[in-house]
């Protein structure tokens, strides 16, 4: 997989996989965003919960998108790299 990263040296984009403990991912992205140094870049939320409020809160909390797991690697590949397709040669960032 391709690193994309800004003119300046910094991540263009954010890949944060919340696994494990539910809100765990939450407070990491929470970190990020009160974090002058890391606030202004995109986060990507990668996971397996799909229960509408806690995709609100992370959606709230500043994230610009948040996938749900496949089932398979694979799978998770797959759709990592077809999101990072649409972000890096479709949408303006």
């Amino acid at each position: 997989m391709e690193q994309h990263v800004a003119k300046n040296g910094e991540p263009a984009v954010i890949l944060l996989n919340d696994r494990g403990m539910m809100n765990r991912g939450l407070q990491v992205l929470k970190k990020l965003k009160t974090n002058a140094a890391y606030a202004h870049i995109p986060v990507v939320m990668l996971g397996e919960y799909t229960t509408s409020d806690y995709i609100k809160e992370i959606y709230k909390a500043g994230a610009n998108t948040y996938i749900v797991k496949p089932s398979t690697v694979a799978a998770t590949k797959k759709k990592i790299e077809t999101f990072f397709s649409y972000w890096f040669e479709v949408a303006a960032t």
